[in-house]
């Protein structure tokens, strides 16, 4: 008879100390990542499954770091807009006089 084993781990993942094990979850490509993370959250509708002393957690939050950067160019966008008028007006001002 025939046994299937897995070979014993040569490499643990580790957080904040414990042992852990690592789930990558990944979108496809030519979707948009903001609105995946909020749909990727049903994964976490498999916690009633899972023994009660396993703490599951996100290790790192991709589609929070996107949105955290478009509002961040957003915002630089708009104050170089608004330092480019304030130039030419002043630019302006001087010739015209």
């Amino acid at each position: 008879m025939w046994e299937r084993r897995y070979q014993d781990p040569t490499r643990s993942r580790a957080s904040h100390g414990e042992n852990g094990v690592l789930l990558s979850v990944e979108m496809q490509k030519g979707n948009n990542i903001v609105s995946w993370a909020g749909r990727s959250c049903r994964a976490c509708t498999v916690r009633p499954l899972l023994p009660p002393d396993l703490k599951l957690g996100p290790d790192r939050d991709q589609p929070s770091v996107v949105s955290d950067r478009i509002k961040d160019l957003e915002r630089e966008f708009l104050l170089a807009s608004g330092r480019f008028i304030l130039v030419t007006i002043s630019f302006f001002r001087f010739v015209l006089q």
